[in-house]
């Protein structure tokens, strides 16, 4: 439920690779963008997000804690 979801993206989001859309569709037959858009809205300068892929900008893996409270307690 939401918590797996949430402790993906935690887990994905700490890693230079990021959250793999299409993996997280895979595993979860939902959309991220659509399961965490506030989040990737209000982070969205601190996120490298192309079509498959949403990571965090290495010059920001400084604040990732902060950003990935947002992603953490995001209902979905």
């Amino acid at each position: 439920g939401d918590d797996a979801k949430a402790e993906y993206a935690m887990l994905r989001l700490r890693t230079a690779s990021g959250v793999d859309l299409n993996d997280y569709k895979l595993k979860f037959t939902k959309d991220f963008t659509k399961d965490f858009p506030n989040s990737i809205k209000k982070n969205a300068k601190y996120l490298d997000v192309t079509e498959t892929q949403i990571k965090i900008k290495s010059e920001y893996l400084y604040v990732q804690n902060s950003i990935l409270v947002d992603f953490i307690s995001e209902k979905q």
